[in-house]
Formats: C-alpha cells, structure tokens, sequence
C-alpha cells in the first residue's frame, strides 16, 4: 500500500505537496469564510490571514457553574 492510496481512506484530505495547491484551496475558502472578496485573500499577507483565522482570547472569565445556575434561577419559567 502506498501513501497516496493510505491517505485516500482517512478522514481528512491529504496535505498539499506544493505551496500553490494550498494557496488555491485557501483561495476557495477563505472569501466563503471571512465574506472577503477573491482579490483581498491575494493582496493579504500571511500574517494578516492568520490574525483574521486565529480566535480572538476571551477578555472575560467566563460564568462558573454557580453563576450561571443563579442566572438560570432568575429565568425560570414556570
């Protein structure tokens, strides 16, 4: 068995062999995810692509359990 046949039956696809096979799929995706037009993914720069694809750090400790139980308490529906 070769790789490319190992490859063909994992979950994910295979990862490119070129740089440009992996701009032309970034190409695809990028402007469906971030709403960008085609010519704004050419004119990024790598670091600007991953500052806009890397999750922003919450600047809030979320709710602990007993938080949000209390909040939940002044819901209640019934």
């Amino acid at each position: 068995m070769n790789a490319d046949s190992e490859a063909a039956g994992s979950a994910s696809p295979a990862p490119p062999r070129f740089f440009g096979d992996a701009a032309l799929r970034l190409a695809g995706a990028v402007p469906r995810l971030l709403g960008w037009h085609p010519r704004d993914f050419w004119d990024s720069t790598p670091a600007e692509l991953a500052a806009c694809l890397t999750p922003a750090e919450p600047t809030e400790t979320p709710l602990s359990r007993t938080e949000l139980d209390d909040l939940l308490k002044g819901m209640d529906d019934g």
